[in-house]
């Protein structure tokens, strides 16, 4: 059936019915056809059950729509067509083409009608058990009558078909009416008629397209199983039949429905052959000509949409059946490879084999399936599903009990298939698009199989052990095993385990303890399980201490030397020493809280002080010391730890270690008081590095760090705060200078230092230009040490200073004092001169004619008496 009218409406229409299981009319030669090339779209595979259902949804809003167009599509097209069946149409030339159109209305329509007589049909049987349930009750009396199934009916289009047929005989949609006509009758039930006119379109068009059709048609009636086919005879007889029509498909060799046809033929051969053996040649001939015939297709047809490789599997699985039925013959291994070998280079010859192998442990034969799978790896050693295969026969072996063989089974699939052998790593190498599948089927059962036979190992050595027997060579055995193991496997999720176990083993069974140590390191580092990891840590300790006693006996706790630290010489650690600090470090490392952190920290910080190796020991002390304050030694190690950061020139962590110490009330109380000294001396040298370096304000802060937390200790906070205001001078900080020179001054009076942190005082207010300040500053100088060398000169100072403030009155008094405590020095006759002006700034004249008088009259040989007779004068006139 040629659809050349509203072809493309159909097929959208039954795609989107497709998807939503709906029911719509394909006409049975389209039916026919595209029953087998069924459409695919890659799409719909990539998508989730939610997103499909989606789509459903929305086309299941989109439904009625559609049916209603379809309705009225129908409607009008049935209207046309039954014009065109009466007078109008008799003048319309090429009605063949016509009538097929007009025929698939009425397919259409019967489909549709059946489908509302379906729905029809189910509303009557619902109320039918509703009344047969009343009738069972005793409800109603009589027994309601149950409604019948509807049929389909495809009379209409039928006589279409009749028509064109009758008309056109010699139409080319001739062959596809009649073959049409044949389907729908045979949906109809009417098989006899079906079958009738199946052989008319073999007979009237044999090289139709729907000749083979029509075999395939006619032979599958034959094959089928039916109601009325019980006697073997008869069977038989229908098989043979069958075998003569799908033979006669085979002419078609382009026809889609060759596969099926060499399918059906071996599989009606493997029936026959069930009741007489000699039938499995042919079955076998068959079977193999559709792997042929499939084989070729996939270049040509590599999306199968004509050929079937399901139809291809499973006639090999056949074809392996067929070689393991004794009544055929007693040897079926060999025979199946020397017909493969015989043949040569049959792709699909090692999934014979193991079809046979796979056949016979079904049936439980597992000492022929280990022959027949052995066979298939000597006969392809490159078999990509060879781990499987090598699988399969240690699954046999176990099962018949035979556990040593068993054993080297598992052994040659590792050692055959693993991840170090050749076959793995040519598969690797390889183009093979599966690769990665093969790849990882391969790993997970060498890696099964390795397991497995490490278990049984471990088992044996035990069991020896148990029974006081001599289980040294076991347990070599085990961990050689459980070493190439780790080789093979060092990821896989149990390495874990097992690497613990051999380091067990390793120790505690062969004493091999070096070796012990390093798997013991693994175990506690190398995995991100965590159950066997303290106990590897704690394991490692224990057995590179018992290397270093057994090399050296025991050795003593240290007793720490606070002597020069920076003259002792460092001394190399022996490797059983190096190899118990990398154990120490391991543990304290993964477990800095545990229970026995404390403990080797101390232990390691002793190994590394008795070699004098102070900058390492530190670190232990430290840390024993910051996580552990608790610890036993910890006043000695933190005095240790105090003085080395002193002695190293690293005054920041000595100041850190003095602290704690001073803060640690069950520390003795001479430590604590020596420890006040340290941090005393540590801030001191550090601000002495950060002035070195430039840095005045950080030194400044860092010297004045003295005072602020070592009050007591006058020897360092004096100079401390003299230069912490000198840096602060130098970083231009004169407002903290200041201030820091003042508590100097205020705090420590009595220091030699505070005559010269006044006067640096003074010089800061200066340089702000506070001159009252300043002047005051020299006045307290004068004031708090009257005897000092530098009493004069601040005195002196203090007025010059006052002046320069415009503090008129305090520069006149502090003038006044000079002149009376120094009244012989030259600066006396100055400031005596000079108070005039001030008083005249006061706008006191009065005072200052009487200064001039004075010292006019006291003074008469001195220049200046000239200038202060005319200012007193000029006064005067003023």
């Amino acid at each position: 059936m040629r659809f050349t009218i509203s072809k493309k409406k159909y097929s959208y229409l039954t795609i989107l019915f497709g998807l939503l299981g709906g029911l719509l009319f394909t006409g049975p030669g389209m039916a026919q056809v595209k029953r087998d090339v069924a459409l695919e779209d890659s799409l719909f595979k990539k998508m989730t059950i939610e997103d499909l259902i989606k789509i459903r949804e929305y086309y299941n809003s989109k439904v009625g729509e559609l049916r209603e167009e379809e309705k009225e599509s129908l409607s009008k097209g049935m209207e046309l067509g039954e014009s065109f069946l009466g007078e109008k149409g008799a003048h319309i030339t090429d009605r063949d083409k016509v009538y097929i159109r007009v025929a698939e209305y009425y397919i259409a329509d019967a489909y549709n009608e059946y489908d509302r007589a379906q729905e029809a049909y189910e509303e009557q049987y619902n109320r039918y058990e509703e009344e047969y349930d009343k009738f069972l009750k005793g409800e109603i009396d009589t027994e309601p009558e149950q409604p019948e199934f509807p049929q389909l009916d495809f009379s209409k289009a039928i006589a279409v078909y009749d028509r064109l047929i009758k008309e056109y005989p010699a139409s080319e949609y001739a062959d596809d009416a009649l073959y049409s006509k044949a389907w729908l009758l045979a949906h109809m039930n009417r098989d006899a008629e079906s079958r009738r006119i199946y052989q008319e379109v073999i007979d009237k068009y044999p090289d139709s397209p729907f000749a083979p059709e029509s075999y395939i048609q006619l032979a599958e009636y034959y094959f089928a199983p039916r109601d009325d086919k019980t006697d073997e005879e008869q069977i038989i007889v229908e098989l043979n039949k069958a075998i003569q029509l799908y033979k006669k498909v085979l002419k078609y060799k382009d026809s889609k429905r060759y596969d099926e046809a060499l399918y059906k033929l071996g599989w009606s051969y493997y029936k026959l052959a069930a009741r007489n053996p000699k039938y499995y040649s042919d079955a076998i001939v068959y079977f193999m000509a559709v792997a042929d015939d499939i084989e070729r297709a996939k270049k040509l047809d590599p999306r199968t949409k004509i050929s079937n490789l399901n139809v291809r599997d499973e006639a090999i699985q056949y074809i392996g059946i067929s070689f393991t039925d004794e009544t055929y013959t007693k040897n079926g291994v060999d025979k199946a490879r020397h017909m493969i070998e015989r043949l040569g280079g049959k792709p699909y010859g090692p999934d014979i084999m193991r079809a046979i192998g796979e056949t016979y442990q079904k049936i439980d034969e597992q000492e022929k399936a280990i022959y027949a799978f052995s066979t298939l790896l000597e006969m392809y050693p490159d078999y990509p599903e060879g781990p499987s295969i090598q699988q399969r026969i240690v699954d046999a072996l176990y099962a018949l009990g035979r556990d040593e063989e068993a054993f080297q089974a598992r052994i040659k699939l590792y050692e055959t298939y693993g991840p170090k052998s050749q076959w793995y790593a040519n598969l690797e190498k390889s183009d093979n698009l599966d690769k990665l599948k093969y790849l990882k089927t391969a790993y997970k059962l060498s890696e099964a199989a390795m397991r497995t036979n490490l278990s049984l190992l471990l088992e044996k050595a035990q069991e020896l052990e148990s029974a006081g027997k001599p289980d040294t060579t076991a347990y070599t055995v085990f961990a050689d095993n459980c070493k190439l193991y780790l080789d093979y496997f060092p990821a896989d999720s149990n390495a874990y385990d097992i690497n613990w176990s051999y380091a067990f083993v390793l120790d505690s069974k062969l004493g091999r303890l070096e070796e012990a140590f390093e798997e013991y390191i693994k175990v506690s580092n190398d995995y991100l399980e965590e159950s066997h990891q303290h106990e590897a840590a704690l394991n490692a300790v224990a057995v590179a201490d018992t290397l270093v006693k057994m090399k050296y006996g025991s050795i003593d706790t240290v007793s720490f030397n606070i002597a020069d630290i920076a003259k002792l010489s460092p001394e190399a650690l022996t490797p059983e020493e190096t190899r118990l600090i990398e154990a120490y470090d391991n543990y304290i490392r993964l477990f800095p809280a545990g229970k026995y952190a404390p403990d080797f920290l101390a232990a390691a910080g002793s190994i590394y002080y008795n070699h004098k190796k102070i900058p390492e020991a530190k670190i232990y002390f430290q840390t024993l010391v910051k996580r552990f304050p608790g610890a036993k030694q910890k006043s000695l190690a933190l005095r240790s730890i105090m003085d080395s950061y002193f002695a190293l020139g690293k005054f920041k962590d000595s100041e850190i270690v003095a602290k704690r110490i001073m803060a640690d009330q069950e520390i003795p109380e001479e430590q604590r008081e020596f420890a006040a000294k340290r941090l005393a001396a540590a801030i001191f040298k550090n601000a002495e590095y950060l002035a070195e370096q430039g840095d005045y304000f950080g030194a400044a802060n860092e010297f004045y760090r003295v005072y602020t937390e070592t009050p007591e200790d006058p020897k360092f906070v004096e100079p401390a705060l003299f230069n912490s205001g000198r840096n602060f001078q130098l970083a231009k900080d004169w407002v903290r200078a200041i201030a820091v020179f003042d508590t100097l001054a205020t705090k420590y009076p009595q220091s030699k230092f505070a005559i010269p942190a006044l006067e640096n005082m003074a010089d800061g207010y200066k340089e702000l230009e506070q001159y009252a300040n300043a002047a005051e500053t020299y006045e307290r100088i004068y004031e708090n040490y009257p005897n000092s060398e530098n009493a004069e000169t601040a005195l002196y100072n203090a007025g010059y200073y006052y002046k320069k403030g415009e503090e008129w009155q305090l520069a006149i008094d502090a003038n006044n004092k000079y002149i009376a405590t120094y009244p012989d020095k030259t600066f006396s006759t100055d400031l005596f001169f000079a108070n005039a002006e001030l008083f005249l700034k006061l706008n006191n004249e009065t005072e200052a004619n009487r200064i001039y008088e004075e010292f006019a009259a006291k003074y008469p040989d001195d220049p200046r008496t000239v200038t202060a007779l005319y200012d007193c004068l000029g006064t005067g006139m003023g």
